[in-house]
């Protein structure tokens, strides 16, 4: 028996509950999760695409099939051809799996990524944030990297949405706004940004 559209939405945001409240923790360098571990323990530190294949994973578990994983990767480079990135400013009301930002600064508080994960419900058309536990039209926009300058002594500096620097000096995390004018809505990420994506590594 298929769910309804209403049925659906009730079970994926319980889902999207449960994982801000499973004690993972966000950490962009962890991506491998094995078919044994998914989904992984409790305290695991997983990155956005861990999220999104735990949230599908757990999902089909619960009846809810046919989700699709979707994903935005920074197009814009500097000139040597690197990714630029974005960042998502966060809110009172937005941790990345229930965790505190990773930068935390008078100026800009928020999360730097070079790609991201959501899932999407193509039977709501509703696109679902595993990693923020949030869903559209909620979804955090992202502000996408505008310059950015590598330096000596490991230092490095990204200019998002042609508004705010962030330089990396070491483990030394500096902001600031270099422009009073509000970031274009042409240099945000939104869910329109996402494009399918296989996402690999689920059970049959």
């Amino acid at each position: 028996m298929s769910l309804t559209p209403d049925e659906r939405k009730n079970k994926l945001n319980r889902l999207l509950e449960l994982l801000q409240t499973s004690n993972y923790t966000y950490s962009k360098e962890k991506g491998g999760i094995s078919l044994e571990q998914l989904p992984p323990p409790s305290g695991s530190r997983i990155n956005c695409e861990s999220a999104a294949r735990v949230f599908m994973q757990i999902a089909a578990d619960m009846g809810v099939d046919q989700l699709q994983a979707v994903y935005y990767k920074a197009t814009a480079t500097n000139a040597r051809g690197d990714a630029m990135g974005y960042f998502v400013p966060t809110t009172p009301f937005v941790k990345a799996l229930g965790n505190q930002p990773e930068i935390s600064n008078r100026v800009l508080t928020g999360w730097e990524f070079d790609n991201h994960w959501r899932v999407k419900d193509p039977i709501t058309g509703i696109t679902y944030d595993p990693t923020f536990g949030t869903s559209s039209p909620n979804n955090p926009a992202g502000i996408i990297g505008t310059s950015m300058e590598t330096g000596t002594n490991f230092s490095m500096t990204t200019v998002y949405g042609k508004k705010y620097s962030v330089k990396r000096q070491g483990i030394t995390v500096t902001c600031e706004e270099v422009s009073p004018l509000p970031v274009s809505s042409t240099l945000l990420v939104s869910d329109a940004s996402f494009t399918p994506k296989l996402m690999t590594g689920l059970r049959a």
